[in-house]
C-alpha cells in the first residue's frame, strides 16, 4: 500500500531528490519502484553500543556499504530477511510482518539528511511509553519504538551508524498521505472527513491540551479502517513530537528526562508543530483532492476543534521549504503562513 504513492510530499517542490543516489541506487532502493531488499546485520563491540538491545546494527545496505570499510571493528554477520521500504524510503517493513527498521542513511531527502541522532536513540522507547500511556483514552494508538542503538565511535554515538526499531500497524492500517491523494478511493470524503474529526483532529488538540504536540502529517500518521469507516489513527515516527513538561505535569503524567529539541515551554511551539502537520498538510491535501465544494469539509474540521478557537482562526503555519533547503541548517525550522479556512466557520 504504502509503494503505492508516487507523487510524495504534498507541498515541497523537492520531495522525491535524493542527493547521493545515483539512478540505480533509486531503482534499487526507492519504494516507488516497489523493490525489495535486505538490510546488513553489523556485529558491534559492546564497548562501542549505546542503546538497547543487544549490540547488532541493523544498516540500509547503501549506507552499510559507503560505511562498512572504514569500521572495520564492525563484523558484518550477514544480510537480514527481506524487506520492503516504506515512503520513507529508509524505514523498511520485513515481508514476514515483524517489527519496522528505521535506518540511518547519508541522503539528503525532502527537508534533512536522514540520519538517526543519539537524542533519537535515547527518547523513542521512553517517549513510547510516555505516549501510551496519556493516548490510553483517545482514539489514537502509537506505534512503541521499542528499541534503538547507535554505534560509538570517535566522536560519541553516531548519527550514521544508528537505528530504530518500531512496531509494525495492522493490516488494515492506511497512512493518511495515500488516504489524502485520493480520498474517493475509499468512500464519500464527507464521511472521511467526519470519521476523521472524531478519530484525529479532536484528539490531536486534545493532546495538545496536555502537552503533546503530535507531528502528525501523512506519512507519520495511518488510519484503522473497519467496514468502510474510520475508526481509530495510529501515529508513528517520534522524532517530530513535541513535549511541554510543565503542561503535563500540570495534567497528571510525569514526562521522562527527553533530549534534543522535544522538550519546550514554548505554546506556540506546540501549537505550530500541530496545525502545520495535521491542518496545512493533511486537511488541505483531503479537501484539495475530494473535488467537492470545500467548504462542508471545512465545517466539519471546524466542527471538531470548536473548543480550540486559535486552531480554527489563527494562519495555518507552512514550512518554507525552499528557504529551508538553500539555508545553512536546513533542519532549522523556517515558517510562512496561509489563511485558515477555518475562520468562517468559527
Amino acid at each position: 500500500m504504502e509503494q503505492t504513492l508516487i507523487d510524495g510530499h504534498p507541498l515541497h517542490p523537492c520531495c522525491r531528490t535524493r542527493t547521493g543516489m545515483t539512478v540505480a541506487d533509486q531503482l534499487a532502493y526507492a519504494p516507488e519502484h516497489h523493490t525489495i531488499t535486505t538490510l546488513r546485520r553489523l556485529r558491534v563491540p559492546t564497548h562501542r553500543w549505546h542503546g538497547t538491545g543487544e549490540p547488532v546494527l541493523y544498516a540500509h545496505p547503501w549506507q552499510a556499504a559507503r560505511l562498512h570499510q572504514q569500521y572495520p571493528w564492525l563484523t558484518d554477520d550477514g544480510p537480514t530477511g527481506p524487506v520492503r521500504p516504506l515512503m520513507s524510503l529508509r524505514t523498511v517493513a520485513p515481508l514476514d510482518g515483524s517489527a519496522h527498521i528505521k535506518t540511518a542513511v547519508d541522503i539528503q531527502m525532502t527537508s534533512a539528511v536522514r540520519t538517526v541522532s543519539p537524542a533519537a536513540v535515547h527518547n523513542g522507547p521512553l517517549l513510547s511509553r510516555l505516549l501510551q500511556h496519556v493516548t490510553r483514552d483517545l482514539p489514537i494508538d502509537v506505534l512503541a519504538e521499542t528499541d534503538a542503538g547507535a554505534v560509538i565511535t570517535d566522536h560519541g554515538p553516531d548519527r550514521r551508524l544508528a537505528h530504530l526499531i518500531r512496531q509494525p500497524p495492522p493490516a488494515d492500517a492506511i497512512p493518511l498521505g495515500i488516504l489524502a491523494d485520493n480520498p474517493r478511493r475509499f468512500g464519500d470524503p464527507h464521511q472521511i472527513v467526519k470519521d476523521l474529526g472524531v478519530a484525529y483532529f479532536a484528539p490531536l488538540a486534545q493532546l495538545l491540551d496536555r502537552g503533546i504536540a503530535l507531528e502528525a502529517h501523512g506519512q507519520n500518521t495511518l488510519a484503522v479502517i473497519h467496514h468502510g469507516r474510520i475508526t481509530r489513527t495510529l501515529y508513528r515516527d517520534l522524532g517530530g513530537v513535541r513535549v511541554h513538561p510543565a503542561r503535563l505535569h500540570a495534567a497528571g503524567y510525569d514526562p521522562p528526562p527527553l533530549h534534543g529539541d522535544l522538550p519546550t515551554d514554548d505554546d506556540t511551539e506546540l501549537q505550530t508543530k500541530l496545525a502545520a502537520a495535521a491542518l496545512a498538510t493533511v486537511a488541505r491535501q483531503l479537501i484539495t483532492n475530494a473535488d467537492t465544494d470545500p467548504e462542508p469539509l471545512w465545517h466539519l474540521i471546524a466542527t471538531a476543534l470548536k473548543n480550540h478557537p486559535d486552531l480554527l482562526t489563527h494562519p495555518l503555519p507552512v514550512k518554507a521549504t525552499t528557504a529551508m533547503r538553500l539555508a545553512t541548517d536546513p533542519l532549522h525550522d523556517r515558517w510562512t503562513h496561509l489563511p485558515n479556512p477555518m475562520a468562517a466557520h468559527a
